[in-house]
């Protein structure tokens, strides 16, 4: 438990922590006499300087290369992305917990007409069988997860005729392929 007691003028005046371990409480009080709530710091202070092997790009929304993979299929085939080079695809990752993605993904097939990955994270490939009209892929030990910096799921992910990553999420990919129409 935490509680903080503040006083409109002077900021926050006390700070007080209590947690119970197994059957002890312990406690942490500390009082403040001056609170300054708008602290000057030097201009170089928060400085970033970024690792040797990043590159600038002018803007979030410029898009960048895909990158290319080669997964298995839910049937054992191999699909590559880029033989889908020269149409829109959308790659949707998904796991058991998330399923109801796949049905949002079958939407989007129908209404745009764009192709379709549906990318399984975690699942073994004997547990994720589901009834879709698109391949679904199993990766080894999260690699396209990672390629892609998927980090929460579901994740959806345009990746346009030219191989570029035009939108993630599934309002954006949604709205960039309403764009296109």
């Amino acid at each position: 438990e935490c509680r903080l007691w503040i006083d409109a003028k002077k900021g926050v005046r006390r700070y007080e922590l209590r947690m119970k371990v197994n059957a002890e409480t312990y406690a942490q009080n500390v009082d403040y006499l001056k609170v300054d709530t708008q602290p000057k710091f030097a201009d170089d202070l928060f400085v970033f300087t970024p690792p040797k092997d990043a590159r600038e790009i002018r803007s979030a929304d410029e898009p960048v290369d895909a990158p290319d993979f080669e997964a298995v299929d839910s049937k054992g085939g191999k699909v590559k992305l880029s033989s889908y080079r020269g149409k829109p695809v959308v790659l949707g990752f998904w796991s058991s917990s998330t399923r109801e993605a796949l049905a949002r993904l079958e939407k989007l097939r129908g209404e745009f007409g764009v192709a379709v990955l549906g990318v399984n994270a975690g699942d073994a490939p004997e547990s994720a069988r589901e009834n879709v009209a698109f391949p679904l892929l199993f990766q080894k030990k999260d690699e396209l997860s990672a390629a892609y910096r998927v980090t929460e799921l579901p994740a959806f992910i345009l990746v346009g005729a030219e191989g570029k990553i035009l939108a993630r999420g599934e309002a954006a990919v949604r709205a960039e392929l309403e764009r296109g129409k």
